[in-house]
């Protein structure tokens, strides 16, 4: 009786050992269907149209910088605003830089504005203004140049039509040249309301582009991990033996969201009315 009894409890012991062991294979074979179920999707190829669409979306701070370019065969000359703007309330930073044929940088301006148009100028001690009679711009024509360029935010049909698309994993570049003279003033109004520092340049400027002739404007933009990496143009001119080229480049995006004034601007001084005063002190070392 002994024997079987052990007999008994041997078969009861291999039947509850089976009854483990099948559920163990059925957790197993549940977690790994889980983990299957649960396999992060494979993210989608873009078409040409959804690059340009999701890259049109503003993002709170960034960099623009604005160039008036003038070159011969043998030399080069360049006046550029580099703007980063963000924060909470707005803000701006402003560099405008001067550069002559040998490369050195012949004039520097930097300046911090609030929202208010108050330029705080950054030179032998800080200075502040007001920005349209310091540079004949006001705030949002820095930074809805910035921000809002209309060649990148609401690009026009033609330009559409004209970028070429490559991609390289998740890295989109579209490159276009155009010769559409309707989108003249999407390109240029962001530059010539930005790079210029007072009217008297900004006329220049405009003179120039009167005198010559237009030429054509290349376009480059690129879209990598799901957000806008950079965007830059350059509307081409011809004049007897110049080329013109005025260029934005937009990038950092998302980037400057914590910017804020500089506390040393609190202890800004008026910047002196008188025209030498206000070049010689607002310009001269300035950072």
């Amino acid at each position: 009786m002994r024997y079987n009894s052990l007999r008994v409890i041997k078969g009861k012991g291999d039947f509850i050992l089976k009854k483990i062991t099948k559920l163990f294979l059925i957790m197993a074979a549940c977690t790994l269907l889980s983990a299957c179920g649960q396999k992060k999707k494979a993210t989608p190829i873009l078409t040409k149209n959804q690059v340009i669409k999701k890259a049109q979306k503003a993002a709170h701070s960034g960099e623009a910088i604005q160039t008036f370019k003038i070159k011969t065969a043998t030399s080069s000359n360049y006046i550029s605003s580099d703007i980063w703007y963000g924060g909470n309330p707005l803000v701006l930073n402003i560099v405008y830089q001067q550069f002559n044929s040998n490369g050195n940088q012949s004039n520097k301006t930097s300046m911090w504005v609030n929202s208010n148009g108050i330029a705080y100028i950054h030179g032998q001690k800080w200075y502040k203004t007001n920005l349209v009679k310091f540079t004949g711009h006001n705030f949002y024509d820095f930074y809805n140049a910035s921000s809002q360029s209309p060649m990148l935010v609401d690009p026009a049909d033609s330009l559409i039509k004209a970028y070429k698309m490559k991609r390289q994993g998740q890295t989109y570049t579209l490159t276009a040249t155009i010769k559409d003279k309707s989108i003249l003033d999407d390109a240029l109004n962001p530059i010539l309301n930005t790079a210029s520092l007072g009217t008297k340049q900004q006329e220049a400027f405009n003179n120039f582009l009167k005198k010559s002739k237009f030429k054509n404007i290349t376009v480059k933009l690129v879209y990598k991990n799901g957000q806008l990496a950079s965007f830059n143009y350059t509307v081409h001119y011809k004049l007897q033996i110049y080329q013109l080229e005025l260029s934005q480049q937009i990038g950092n995006q998302g980037k400057q969201d914590m910017l804020t004034m500089p506390q040393e601007t609190g202890n800004a001084v008026d910047l002196p009315t008188n025209k030498n005063s206000k070049s010689n002190q607002a310009n001269k070392n300035s950072k």
